[in-house]
């Protein structure tokens, strides 16, 4: 066959750069209708909180919070930390770490994961446990209430397993000894049970969910899932949630599995893992609670 000439050239590379274009549309279309379906998503979540009537309260930054039974005085946000609630606290301090702002998905420079963005109301990562516990305290400074980390415990009366563990047992002695998910006892999980390493991540280099997709390859925008018992959400997925414990020495307890997982061991109700205060990584990030808060 011979080489086209420049006519036919022309009209190749036209053909070619409407179809790079009308592909580009529909990815667009696409991350419009999730973010759009995100936000009806996080809307209605504080809605049918406060029709449960387990509401306490929004704090200055937007952050929902609700009452867990069994917790006495402590209220847990329904979402995690995102990042505008941590550029929030970035704008007004100096010497902030800034790995949460150019986020770099290493490793994964194939596939879907490249050019991820971190949107707003996506949670933040690359934070480290010193880190959001700074956070926790100038969100305590600015607003005169108390904001911290979760104990482990209380993560675990959260997802709903408080009361077959014993809170006086270090975490490590209670790392996955409990079987079962936020879902229940179902593998592969049900549709929309969260942001794992389904198929929509095939291909980028870590093990994926056999019949499970989400939409997320990377990190979703808080709340896109449902609601737990007790009007949280992603209890499970998403990021990894670091906790106040320490795991064993100095080691800090993260909890909930991340959208990179695609083990069920990883994703247990009951799982622990562990990284030092300092560490940062893509798939690590907090969620706070408020103590003392009428609801």
């Amino acid at each position: 066959m011979s080489n086209p000439d420049g006519s036919e050239k022309y009209e190749l590379d036209l053909r070619s750069s409407r179809e790079i274009v009308a592909r580009m549309d529909r990815q667009i279309d696409l991350v419009d209708r999730i973010l759009a379906e995100g936000k009806e998503s996080r809307e209605l979540a504080i809605k049918d909180t406060q029709e449960l009537g387990l509401t306490g309260f929004t704090n200055s930054l937007g952050m929902p919070f609700v009452p867990v039974p069994g917790l006495d005085g402590v209220q847990f946000c329904i979402w995690q930390t995102r990042v505008q609630d941590y550029a929030a606290y970035a704008a007004e301090n100096t010497g902030i770490n800034m790995a949460w702002k150019d986020v770099e998905v290493e490793g994964y420079q194939q596939g879907h994961l490249q050019g991820h963005q971190q949107r707003p109301d996506h949670p933040v990562v690359e934070v480290s446990w010193e880190d959001a516990t700074a956070f926790c305290e100038w969100l305590s400074r600015k607003e005169g209430k108390t904001y911290r980390l979760p104990t482990d415990h209380e993560w675990s009366v959260a997802v709903g397993i408080g009361d077959r563990e014993d809170p006086a047992t270090l975490p490590k002695d209670k790392d996955a000894t409990i079987e079962g998910y936020p879902w229940g006892n179902q593998w592969p999980p049900p549709s929309a049970s969260g942001n794992f390493a389904g198929s929509e991540a095939e291909g980028v280099g870590w093990r994926c969910i056999e019949g499970y997709q989400d939409p997320f390859p990377f990190t979703a925008p808080v709340g896109s899932f449902e609601l737990n018992h007790h009007g949280i959400k992603d209890l499970s997925g998403n990021v990894w949630e670091w906790c106040q414990d320490c795991y064993y020495e100095d080691y800090r307890v993260l909890r909930g599995g991340s959208w990179n997982d695609g083990q069920g061991y990883n994703v247990r109700s009951s799982y622990r893992d562990y990284y030092t205060p300092a560490y940062r990584y893509n798939y690590n990030g907090f969620r706070v609670v408020v103590i003392g808060v009428g609801g």
